[in-house]
């Protein structure tokens, strides 16, 4: 079943690069459009709204701006070294919650898949830290393929 619009969340671990890499193989042996998309993750519910007068409100714009930009440039890096020229797509920075934000561009522009990574944490770190692909795969409009992890190379 070939799918035309790919959505490929990069957080620029080795599992998000592994998923970018399977998404581009999909992408290849059809007519798919990938769009990789990074979240910048919102700092008001911890620091309050955003260029709110306050708690460092035009501090923590510049901030997040600075953030978005660094993350687009390398979202740019990262496609030119492991996306083919024959194949379409388009990159995104967003800034929110990412599962909310993942799962809102999927519906909204009509992807088919989401190809993402996990870090495969589990126990306490997991309960701590989330799990963003959890959250994705139970609020995604439509199928989500999670890549695991690359094993760590054995030592001995």
């Amino acid at each position: 079943m070939p799918f035309s619009k790919i959505l490929v969340p990069i957080d620029f671990s080795d599992s998000s690069t592994e998923a970018l890499r399977l998404a581009v193989q999909m992408a290849s042996s059809g007519q798919s459009v990938l769009t990789l998309i990074h979240v910048v993750m919102d700092p008001s519910p911890l620091y309050g709204q955003v260029g709110a007068p306050g708690v460092g409100g035009s501090t923590l714009r510049e901030i997040v701006r600075a953030q978005k930009e660094s993350r687009l440039e390398s979202l740019r890096e990262l496609r030119s070294q492991e996306v083919s020229a024959a194949v379409d797509g388009q990159i995104v920075v967003r800034v929110g919650y990412p599962p909310h934000v993942i799962t809102a561009l999927a519906a909204d522009h009509d992807h088919d898949l989401i190809v993402m990574g996990t870090h495969g944490r589990t126990g306490l770190k997991r309960v701590f830290l989330g799990s963003v692909a959890e959250r994705v795969i139970r609020e995604a409009p439509c199928p989500v393929l999670v890549t695991r992890e690359p094993p760590a190379p054995e030592v001995g």
